[in-house]
């Protein structure tokens, strides 16, 4: 792994845990589904102009619009605005790391090497333990951030699966079929008026423009990663985020620092310096 790529892969999840304070902060001023079905409109508005026929099938656009938009960020604004903590939505959307590599391993044929066993092992040890900063529970907010991990461990397959394709170019048809699944729920449920739209909070609007950029830059660099390098690579650098996320919590949203957060956070460090070490010489995938 070249350090241009292993700089991306630590930046990206460094993106996405900033994502979920965001979203607890935007949520408090706009309803969850709104939310998303704004932010799937800019990012389509966005890349409409870069737009070109794209070299996947329909099915398989269906399906990762599903995937990769609305059971992901979907589910998590709406998860977190039904009040599940931060810490919590953190470690249960990097359980999809482990699944990932399981689902590679079984699926994919990807060989595991012992040392990134080892490694992997360690970091889930870790995030357990930084789950010991846990301080409230919502089972239904639980269980959509779960449906939210398997979606995107199972969307890392698929990516792998499908090969090479011009990431922008899906990110825009992505955004525009989420946002043709996601707005009659959005209409039905929630009922956006026109002048709500157009007077959004600007706490709203910030993190909208937040959104749209962890998403063109953060999707984009992860996709480009998953087809050079195996996915029992890549994924593990996910489980970076914790700790990006929880720091994030207690630095802007005044959660408190934790035995647990600083033991579980030194853990996964440990386990990441290791699956680094483990993969540092290894090529990538053609």
């Amino acid at each position: 792994m070249t350090n241009r790529d292993l700089f991306l892969a630590i930046l990206v999840p460094f993106f996405w845990a900033g994502n979920f304070v965001i979203t607890k902060i935007a949520t408090a001023y706009t309803p969850p589904l709104t939310l998303s079905s704004l932010l799937f409109f800019i990012v389509a508005i966005v890349l409409m102009p870069v737009m070109s026929k794209i070299n996947i099938a329909r099915r398989d656009i269906i399906l990762l619009a599903l995937l990769g938009g609305v059971f992901n960020h979907g589910l998590i604004f709406l998860g977190i605005w039904l009040g599940a903590d931060i810490a919590l939505s953190v470690i249960i959307i990097e359980l999809s790391v482990p699944l990932a590599v399981f689902l590679s391993i079984i699926l994919l044929g990807e060989k595991v090497t012992n040392i990134k066993i080892i490694g992997l092992t360690i970091t889930i040890i870790g995030v357990v333990i930084l789950s010991g900063k846990i301080h409230s529970y919502n089972v239904i907010a639980i269980l959509i951030m779960t449906i939210a991990s398997v979606s995107i461990a199972i969307l890392n397959i698929i990516v792998k699966k499908i090969g090479k394709f011009d990431v922008l170019n899906y990110l825009g048809y992505m955004a525009i079929y989420s946002l043709v699944i996601m707005l009659p729920f959005t209409i039905i449920l929630e009922a956006p008026s026109f002048n709500m739209i157009t007077n959004l909070p600007h706490q709203a609007v910030y993190s909208l423009i937040y959104f749209a950029i962890s998403m063109l830059f953060g999707v984009a660099s992860w996709f480009y990663l998953l087809q050079k390098y195996p996915v029992n690579i890549i994924s593990p650098f996910a489980l970076i985020a914790p700790i990006f996320g929880i720091f994030f919590s207690y630095y802007f949203l005044n959660e408190p620092i934790t035995a647990s957060l600083i033991i579980g956070g030194c853990i996964v460090l440990l386990g990441q310096i290791i699956l680094i070490y483990s993969h540092k010489e290894q090529a990538p995938v053609n």
